[in-house]
């Protein structure tokens, strides 16, 4: 059983195939059930100590949408516990959990656009002096240090993305247009669906707009956007400014909370489509008696017999941490196999189709490809993607889909004021490729955009958000 990663190896190398794929198909189903049992029984611990734990009214209030998810797993968990065939509703209840997630992420990034609205507006009602000399002299000085202080690229390049969407926006709408056309330069002879996803996340970024359903489905955070969004920034007063700030923080804090319930539901149902995926238990004889092996399927039957107790109400209380010791170490010894022989999932499917379908073993394959992705760590990747996603098509279409963007972010900064246009493109270009060429252009466009700016209060806000940044007191 341990051995996978040799057979793994062998499947690479076409030795035995007959044997090794069957052995390997097996001991990786019993990898991935035993994975799954073990963190959906955990997790269920989890939502039982918060169900349960403290007083009812000190608990966060929960989303009806998200309420109705966690009773539908509940009841798949226990259908799947009685024997009963459950793998489509689990699907399906994922991608409904993938749909209410793309809402709230899109919520989340409509918020942040007016946070970063109201952040520029804040010193018009405080006290506070700005040091000029520090902000047209020093300020670019720190943040070129700040910047360049790591050797790591991707974390210089991550800092570079940090102070632009910070600094004063003040690129006109022409030089902007024309870094977008720069940056889908980049994505010629990429994949389609590596182009679809960045022109959709610049979308995502660039427009107010929501996916359908996200009204009726968060209703008060909808109304909270509205609020925002029919606010006039430029002639906004002190109690306004107050009260936007407070439906901005209490909103965010709310999206934040049902956010984080969702992920748990998400992690829940992949970890239930990954054992009904592996059907773990079935015939394993080919794995002989392998002493951990063995020990796989008596965790496997010690974890279901935790989650069993824990949806009954009741045994639930029956369960303790006591009962969770015997699957200590256990997650991160699957792991560290699955890490070293699932390679060999996509080479299969890959290069030894003929052989798998000769076996009947094609579907158990694409199993196994899908419990790799619902273990992956990307709780709403995708499990059926499109082929035509891994089409490479000529340059024309990179330029297609850039027109298509920019189209839809014209449309949107015709639609809103000043600062909110700013504010959706300061968040546009914090996705963007950093297509700076060296640390000279750099410091221009820091210098630039600071010298560009005559609003004293967004000056002040500038100077406090981009030393929270760089994490120290400076000047």
């Amino acid at each position: 059983m341990e051995d996978l990663a040799y057979i793994a190896h062998e499947i690479g190398k076409g030795r035995n195939l007959p044997l090794n794929l069957k052995r390997y198909e097996s001991g990786m189903r019993l990898l991935y059930g035993t994975l799954g049992m073990i963190k959906l029984s955990m997790n269920a611990w989890t939502v039982y100590k918060e169900d349960t734990d403290g007083e009812e009214e000190s608990r966060p209030e929960e989303n009806a949408r998200c309420l109705a998810a966690k009773e539908e797993l509940a009841r798949l968990i226990r259908s799947g516990i009685n024997g009963e065939d459950c793998l489509a509703p689990a699907e399906a209840l994922r991608d409904s959990l993938v749909q209410e997630m793309e809402i709230l992420t899109s919520f989340t990034d409509n918020f942040r656009v007016f946070e970063y609205v109201l952040n520029r507006v804040e010193y018009r009602f405080k006290d506070e002096g700005l040091d000029e000399k520090y902000y047209g002299y020093y300020l670019t000085n720190d943040l070129i240090h700040y910047i360049f202080q790591t050797k790591d690229n991707v974390a210089v390049n991550e800092r570079i993305r940090e102070v632009i969407t910070q600094l004063p926006m003040r690129m006109s709408r022409q030089h902007f247009f024309e870094t977008l056309d720069d940056a889908f330069t980049l994505y010629r002879g990429a994949q389609k669906g590596t182009i679809d996803d960045f022109a959709d996340m610049l979308k995502d970024s660039g427009t107010l707009s929501l996916p359908e359903g996200a009204e009726e489905h968060f209703p008060d955070f909808s109304e909270a956007l509205t609020r925002l969004m029919e606010a006039d920034y430029h002639n906004i007063t002190k109690d306004a400014y107050e009260e936007l700030s407070h439906i901005l923080a209490d909103t965010s804090e709310k999206i934040t909370d049902v956010s984080d319930a969702f992920v748990l539901l998400a992690q829940m149902t992949n970890d239930a489509c990954t054992i009904l995926f592996s059907r773990t238990l079935a015939d394993g004889a080919d794995l002989g008696e392998d002493a951990f092996a063995r020990n796989l399927r008596e965790t496997y039957r010690w974890a279901e017999d935790i989650l069993k107790r824990l949806m009954d109400p009741e045994t639930a209380d029956t369960v303790s941490e006591d009962d969770f010791k015997p699957l200590e170490g256990m997650q991160e010894r699957i792991l560290m196999i699955l890490g070293s022989a699932d390679f060999a999932v996509d080479l299969a499917l890959k290069d030894k189709e003929a052989q798998l379908e000769e076996m009947g073993a094609l579907t158990e394959f694409q199993n196994l490809k899908a419990c790799g992705k619902l273990q992956s760590g990307s709780d709403f990747v995708s499990l059926h993607e499109s082929p035509e996603r891994l089409d490479v098509p000529d340059n024309s279409y990179a330029d297609e889909v850039c027109a298509g963007v920019k189209k839809a972010l014209k449309e949107q900064f015709i639609a809103v004021s000043q600062p909110v246009r700013r504010a959706l493109m300061a968040s546009v270009l914090s996705q963007l490729p950093v297509l700076f060429a060296d640390t000279d252009a750099l410091q221009s466009y820091i210098n630039v955009s600071l010298e560009q700016c005559s609003d004293t209060a967004e000056r002040l806000a500038t100077v406090e958000l981009l030393k929270e940044i760089m994490g120290h007191e400076v000047g």
